[in-house]
């Protein structure tokens, strides 16, 4: 057999194998567009590293795609799957084997360094969803609009799900691969996003090495800024947590820069055509990226221009082609569905985001990004690599550079000077903004990285020492950075009790499940049972009487607000049909005061003292407490915090003592300057009055094995430190 045929015939092999896999292991799923794009770039001028990094990105922006024509056909979203498969069997027959593979022993290393940051660290703590708060509304957003694609089997829904405003219109392209994980191996939409939110984090240290290997054209620094792209702290801010999308655009951001680079330079068709299609899924995906990307792409011409003093005819072209045609796909791919351009007019001193438009908000997350969270050697590399570009004439990375300047100016244009600048000043707030460097400054940074420790091997006796040094500094903003990622991903709402408590919801005969309309682990509910009929009520007034099934969630979700139904109102007056770790089931038909034997075993105390900084305690913190959110836990794990916060005043304490006491000790300080005013009372039983903050104690009999519930209802909000039983027998 001649050998070229013997290697297409092992690019078959390996590409049925990975049609199979993809096909039986979810978590394996995206490796099928991954080497599709792998063979269809595997020709191009680039390294093996950047190949690696361009090529899921290409599958993915097929994948996106094929979605939409589907949809426009009225064909089924399933057989996307098949058309994939039969392109990557194709591909494997037409495109040339790869006979070479770089490897260079440094780029190699720094590569699984990077790779090691941003995913194998953090294997042991990736949720989905994280930070479930009730302003941060995006997770299940996406997740509702993937679930009706799937009922509805097109992207171009016609119900809006809970009633989300702008949810039928909003761009499907992150959606269009959920669907498709969710629709090949038959999981979940909650599984499905935290597979994609999985490989997004092995996507970024390679997208910003392919950016920066474009760019600079220098293997050390896009080395160097992979490995800073983990440890970057706007990675880590909290929106990327709930904006899934946004976070994998990120990702696509890094590529399209890679890509619309190299095409220009390299003057080759493939390359502009690679180009267009991840410029056109960026923007399928969300359009506030796509501008970022917008800026960067025109930058570079007019600073080639300015340069060179006439007009770059190569350049000029492909950004024309690259600017009208995603915009003209978007249009044409979404037209049934798609947003009115005038959708992104301008718009400043909106009310609702004054928390954020003003310059002290400014000056806070320039001091994260750049200060503060272990970033401060981070910091430094980013002036040094910025004022290394500013030095030199070459107009990629001036472009990068003048992209940054110019997002900072659109946040105090935001802030400050109201200059109507179409599509940019349309961005909701100065936050959504500013987030939009995230994928840019690691680059910046790794350039800085590069010229600190090229100066210090050239001017030192012991160069290595240094420069080793140097990494071990690193070491700070990992712990930072992980600290915040840790508290991030254990403020998760869904975990195995509430899978248990919806597997039970499942076996119900009752098809009407009421959840409060509030952001915690119960619209996930829907997600996770789409065959019942779920009904989101406000408050208690809207329960109906011997009317369907009622979901609580009491753990401690929240920020401002807590969740409206208060189970503790309901206890005794309804059936507690399953009670699984402060998630409440209720049965409204049933007006028995029966709850299950769970509950005691549940709120055993098996200890004198209940404190807010032991989390394990938090079980007995039954409603009120705000206790599930990534700065109350990152204050408990990391800063030694020993309270947590009652935002509405009302706390609930339940707990069945394992002997008996006679007095209880409560521990509470106001929330502000105000004096603090609480009323205390035990089993509906009022015992007294807390008008100072500190320590309280009041004389009360506690018999062993019974169930008491401590009500403490405040004025205003409150912080809680502990509660202590005393006179123990």
């Amino acid at each position: 057999m001649p050998k070229i045929l013997e290697s297409k015939f092992q690019n078959l092999i390996l590409a049925l194998c990975i049609i199979m896999l993809s096909k039986t292991v979810p978590y394996l799923t995206l490796l099928l567009p991954w080497y599709l794009g792998f063979l269809l770039i595997s020709g191009e001028d680039m390294d093996t590293i950047s190949k690696l990094a361009v090529s899921p990105a290409l599958g993915l922006g097929i994948v996106i795609i094929i979605m939409h024509i589907l949809s426009w056909l009225n064909i089924s979203l399933p057989f996307a799957y098949s058309l994939l498969a039969i392109l990557t069997i194709g591909a494997s027959l037409l495109v040339s084997p790869i006979t070479s593979i770089d490897r260079d022993r440094f780029t190699i290393i720094g590569i699984c360094i990077a790779l090691f940051l941003s995913f194998i660290v953090k294997l042991p703590f990736f949720r989905v969803p994280a930070y479930p708060s009730s302003i941060r509304t995006d997770a299940i957003f996406h997740a509702y609009k993937s679930l009706e694609i799937l009922k509805e089997n097109t992207l171009f829904i016609k119900t809006a799900p809970l009633g989300f405003h702008g949810i039928i219109t909003y761009p499907a392209g992150y959606h269009s691969i959920v669907v498709f994980l969710a629709n090949t191996t038959s999981i979940n939409v909650a599984e499905a996003m935290l597979i994609m939110k999985i490989f997004t984090w092995i996507f970024i240290p390679l997208g910003t090495y392919a950016a920066t290997w474009s760019v600079f054209r220098n293997r050390k620094i896009a080395v160097f800024s992979a490995i800073l792209a983990p440890i970057s702290y706007l990675y880590y801010y909290y929106l990327n947590y709930s904006l899934l999308h946004q976070f994998l655009n990120y990702y696509m951001f890094l590529i399209a820069v890679s890509l619309y680079t190299l095409s220009i330079e390299n003057h080759e068709k493939k390359d502009t055509i690679f180009s267009i299609l991840i410029i056109s899924a960026l923007l399928l995906i969300h359009p506030y990226v796509y501008l970022a990307f917008e800026s960067y792409a025109l930058f570079a011409v007019l600073i080639m221009l300015i340069k060179q003093k006439k007009l770059q005819t190569r350049a000029t072209i492909v950004f024309l082609s690259q600017a009208t045609i995603s915009f003209l796909m978007y249009y044409v791919l979404e037209y049934p569905i798609h947003l009115h351009i005038m959708h992104y007019t301008a718009s400043f001193n909106t009310p609702q985001y004054a928390l954020k438009d003003n310059l002290l908000w400014v000056e806070g997350i320039l001091h994260s990004t750049f200060i503060s969270e272990g970033q401060i050697i981070l910091g430094i590399f980013f002036i040094v690599g910025m004022l290394y570009v500013l030095k030199h004439e070459d107009p990629f990375p001036k472009a990068i550079v003048t992209t940054i300047l110019y997002i900072i100016f659109l946040v105090f244009n935001k802030i400050l000077f109201h200059i109507p600048i179409p599509f940019y000043s349309g961005i909701w707030n100065s936050e959504r903004i500013y987030v939009l460097i995230t994928p840019a400054v690691p680059i910046i940074e790794g350039i800085g990285m590069y010229v600190v420790c090229e100066y210090i091997k050239a001017r030192t006796v012991h160069p290595r020492v240094v420069v080793v040094s140097v990494f071990l500094l690193l070491m700070i903003p990992v712990f930072y950075v992980n600290a915040w990622n840790i508290s991030f991903e254990n403020a998760e709402c869904i975990d195995n009790e509430n899978i248990e408590t919806f597997r039970f919801l499942s076996q119900l005969s009752a098809d009407r499940i009421l959840i409060p309309r509030f952001y915690d682990s119960g619209p996930w509910a829907g997600i996770y049972l789409p065959q019942k009929n779920i009904t989101f009520i406000k408050n208690s007034t809207e329960l109906k009487k011997d009317e369907g099934i009622l979901y609580i969630d009491s753990r401690g979700y929240g920020d401002f607000k807590i969740n409206p139904l208060n189970p503790w109102n309901l206890f005794g007056k309804y059936k507690v049909a399953y009670f699984n770790s402060n998630i409440w089931i209720f049965n409204l038909s049933d007006h028995s005061s029966y709850y299950p034997k769970s509950l005691l075993e549940y709120y055993r105390l098996d200890k004198d003292e209940i404190m807010a900084s032991t989390m394990h305690d938090w079980r007995y913190l039954s409603y009120g407490f705000l206790l599930r959110h990534p700065a109350i836990i990152h204050g408990i794990k990391f800063e030694g915090w020993n309270i947590v916060i009652v935002p509405s005043g009302e706390g609930v304490i339940a707990f069945v003592p394992s002997k008996d006491y006679t007095r209880i000790g409560i521990e509470v300080y106001s929330g502000g300057n105000e004096s603090i005013n609480i009323d205390v009372t035990i089993n509906k039983q009022h015992i007294g009055e807390i008008r100072e903050g500190g320590y309280w104690e009041v004389k009360y009999p506690l018999k062993k094995g019974r169930l008491y519930i401590i009500e403490l209802r405040g004025d205003s909000s409150y912080a809680f430190v502990r509660m202590k039983l005393e006179g123990g027998e």
